[in-house]
Parts: C-alpha cells; sequence; structure tokens
C-alpha cells in the first residue's frame, strides 16, 4: 500500500503545485492596492449658458468635415511670407458663425467637456474646437493687412481669451490637444502683431499682461491625468458587464484580450497597475527634463517599474498584459506641457524685448537682465531645462533648450529641427522664421546674402 502511494506522489505533488500556483494566480491581487484620491476626477460644474466648451464645439459642428490639406490652407495664410488674400476671403466665406462664437466668449469664465458616464463616451472623438479659434486668427491676420490694427489685436485677444478658458476645461489628452493647438496658433499670432512695427506699445502692453495670464495653472493638468484615470475605471467598469460593453470597447480589441485569460487577470488589473505611473507622472508635472530624469525612475513607464511599485513576484504575466492592454502613454503629454509653458515664456520675452527697443532707439537689450524689473518681473523660464529663456542680440533670437534640452543657437546659417523652439527679433514687420530642417520634409536654407525668407515660397510646418 505504501509502495502504491509512493508511486503515485510525483502526481500528487504535481497537482497540488499546480492547485496552489493557480490559486495564487487568482488570489494574488488586490482589489484597492493603493490610496487613487490623488487621481479624483473634479469636473467643473457650470451652467450651459455659461460653458465655452459648448459654443466652440456647436460652431465647430457647423463647419463640418475640414480635411487636413485644408487645415494645411489655414497653417500657410496664417504663417507664410506670401498671403493671398483672395484665398483668404475663400476660407473665411459663410464661416463668420465661428468668428462670432469667439467673440461671444468675451464674457465666459470657464469651459467643461460633457463628463464621461460609460466607456464609449469615455473614448468618443471631442468636435474640433480649435478650428472656430484658428479661423478668427485668420481673420486677425486679414484685419492686420488691411491696416485695421485695433480690430485685429482686439480679436487675437479673443482667441487668447477663449484659449484659456478652455486649457482649464479639465477633461483627456484629445481635448488637451486641440486646446494647446488652440493656444500655440494664437501665440503665434501674438508674435506676428509684437514684430509688426505698427502695433502700438500700449497694445503690446496689453497682449503681454493678456499673455501673463494665461499660464495653464498645474491643478488643470493634474485633472486631466485624473480624466484619463476616469476613462479606464469606466472602461473596466464596462469589462465587468460585458452584456454593457459598448460597440467601440468591443473585447474582440487585441487592445483587451487579457481580459479573456482565465485566472490570470481580473479586469481590475489594467486600471490597478496604471495607478503608479499616472501618480509618478502626475508628480513630474513642470518639471524640466534634467530634473524629470533625477527624480523619476527611467523605467516609469515599464512593466518592471510597476512590478517594483508593489513588491509582488507572482503574477508578472498578468501584469504585462496590464500594461500593454491599458496603460495610456503620459510621458507625451507631459513633453507638450513643457512646450506649452516655454512658448508662452517665449511670447512674454519677446513682447519684453518689443517695449525696450522702441523705448532705446531701436537697440536690442545687452542680455535679458536688462529687461529686469522695467519690463519683465524676472527672466521667463524656459520649462525644458528649468533655466531661463536663451538669447543672442548678435543673432537676434530667442530660443529654448528644446525637447532635448540641449540645444543651442550659434550661427545664422545654422540648420534647426522644425521641432526647437525660436523666435527672431525683427520689428520691422519682415518674416523671418528660423531656417529649420526636418530629415522628412523638404530643406530650407538661407541663401547667401539674404537677410530674411526661405529660398521657397511654403514654409515648414511647426
Amino acid at each position: 500500500m505504501i509502495r502504491r502511494l509512493l508511486s503515485y506522489t510525483w502526481r500528487i505533488a504535481a497537482a497540488l503545485v499546480v492547485v496552489i500556483f493557480v490559486t495564487l494566480f487568482a488570489c494574488s491581487f488586490d482589489d484597492d492596492l493603493l490610496d487613487t484620491s490623488a487621481l479624483r476626477y473634479e469636473p467643473r460644474q457650470i451652467p450651459d449658458t455659461e460653458n465655452a466648451y459648448l459654443v466652440l464645439t456647436e460652431s465647430a459642428e457647423r463647419l463640418g468635415n475640414i480635411d487636413a490639406d485644408e487645415l494645411h490652407r489655414w497653417s500657410a495664410l496664417l504663417t507664410g511670407p506670401d498671403r493671398d488674400e483672395t484665398e483668404a476671403d475663400e476660407c473665411l466665406r459663410d464661416r463668420e458663425h465661428a468668428i462670432d462664437a469667439v467673440r461671444r466668449l468675451r464674457s465666459f469664465r470657464s469651459a467643461q467637456a460633457p463628463i464621461p458616464q460609460d466607456a464609449d463616451s469615455a473614448y468618443r472623438l471631442l468636435p474640433r474646437f480649435d478650428l472656430p479659434v484658428r479661423l478668427a486668427l485668420l481673420e486677425a491676420r486679414h484685419l492686420q493687412h488691411a491696416q485695421d490694427h485695433a480690430a485685429a489685436i482686439k480679436l487675437v485677444q479673443d482667441c487668447i481669451h477663449a484659449a484659456r478658458i478652455m486649457n482649464e476645461g479639465r477633461s483627456g489628452s484629445l481635448y488637451f490637444y486641440y486646446a494647446l493647438g488652440m493656444q500655440l496658433a494664437t501665440l503665434d499670432a501674438v508674435v506676428s502683431l509684437v514684430s509688426d512695427p505698427v502695433t502700438p506699445l500700449t497694445d503690446c502692453h496689453d497682449l503681454y499682461r493678456d499673455i501673463a495670464q494665461s499660464r495653464p495653472d498645474k491643478e488643470g493638468f493634474e485633472q486631466l491625468i485624473a480624466a484619463e484615470y476616469r476613462a479606464q475605471e469606466l472602461v473596466i467598469e464596462a469589462l465587468d458587464n460585458p452584456a454593457k460593453m459598448p460597440a467601440s470597447c468591443h473585447p474582440e480589441d487585441k487592445r483587451y484580450l487579457p481580459y479573456r485569460l482565465p485566472f490570470l487577470f481580473k479586469p481590475n488589473q489594467t486600471l490597478n497597475y496604471s495607478i503608479p505611473y499616472l501618480l509618478t507622472m502626475r508628480g513630474a508635472v513642470d518639471l524640466s527634463l534634467a530634473d524629470r530624469e533625477r527624480t523619476i525612475p527611467h523605467n516609469a513607464d515599464l512593466l518592471g517599474f510597476l512590478c517594483d511599485q508593489y513588491d509582488d513576484w507572482i503574477n508578472r504575466l498578468g501584469k504585462q498584459h496590464a500594461h500593454d492592454g491599458g496603460v495610456s502613454s503620459v510621458s507625451s503629454l507631459l513633453e507638450r506641457r513643457l512646450t506649452q509653458q516655454t512658448q508662452i515664456s517665449l511670447t512674454e520675452t519677446l513682447i519684453a524685448i518689443r517695449l525696450h527697443y522702441d523705448a532705446h532707439d531701436r537697440e536690442l537689450p545687452t542680455a535679458l537682465a536688462d529687461l529686469v524689473p522695467e519690463y519683465l518681473p524676472n527672466v521667463p523660464r524656459d520649462y525644458f531645462d528649468g533655466k531661463t529663456i536663451k538669447y543672442s542680440r548678435d543673432l537676434r533670437a530667442i530660443w529654448s533648450a528644446g525637447p532635448k534640452g540641449k540645444f543651442e543657437l550659434t550661427d545664422v546659417g545654422q540648420d534647426v529641427h522644425h521641432r526647437e523652439l525660436i523666435l527672431p527679433l525683427c520689428f520691422d514687420g519682415s518674416y523671418t522664421p528660423w531656417p529649420r530642417r526636418d530629415p522628412t520634409r523638404r530643406q530650407f536654407h538661407y541663401e547667401e546674402g539674404e537677410s530674411h525668407g526661405f529660398t521657397e515660397n511654403q514654409p515648414p510646418e511647426s
């Protein structure tokens, strides 16, 4: 009898190991591993009649589908050196409602996208609410070209205000990208106006005040990350009730494959394993690239970091599925946030230099410190490297350390990637973007002896 039992020992042991292993897989994950109070989504509660989002989205829906070619036309008319007024009129024809929508927002103070109620609404595409502002900027340049500078500046100020309140809308990443595009296009318009010698200094002062007030606060961006977390919560809720799963989040989608693996995975694992990542990135708002590298693990968006956060070695495969299937990348949002803040710093600096330029017989300052405190409370910060905006009197330009945190402008003929943030100092009304190079696009160079402009008429996208 004992011999017979011994002959089955390895089988019994193997069965016990399998049972224990499966049990550990099934029970190795707590439903509430971390305190998520820092990721609580708190939408604004404002009446529809005071909601700027609804005004712009209604106008955007009336515009219909605007394809990439049309948007490229708008961009060329806004930033290109050669403006065709007939083409601009054609773009603006029968679209006065968009410009009126932007003007209507003068009395508005807040914006809020609809609050998602299920997985479908959490991932539904938003109307392009940035388009009415882009058309308003097109009209502002039209007014500027017609020498109606007072009307042009007023409309640009309306666009600054619209971008400011939309940036505070507390919604997800897609909303943020639209609001960011709106704000950066508006800053380009401000640069154009300030570089125009006809623009009065009093208006430059007003534009500086408006730009300084438009810097987005940290709380609003934290709410953006909380909104991303809320979207994941709604997906998990739908996955716990497959019969209620909306068509846009169908389990057949490879993104949700891990939820179909028995014992290995609970639906909430994607959510829980995204928590340390989102909390880490939430704490990195406005950290310079150097500070981010010092304070955030290099593998903060990788599986190893998530496992280390939980000090758990059992359910690695489940974690891999959780990470691959559900953690959205917040890193790109942080880089765009740095771009947003630094562009504001560059625009503030440009306006201050223009004020100094006109007050000192058309002479540029020796250093940016010369602008403090008469024109600036302090030299604006370059958010990419945590230092100050860079300036060269000889090169007649201000610039940022850029997305890699190491860019330096050293020569007039220097080839520059289109992502670098540079503003030329030309207060004579000339169109003088810095020559930029993008390996994926055509190249642009200064011709020998030229003072400004591209050798081709079409500027690169920026």
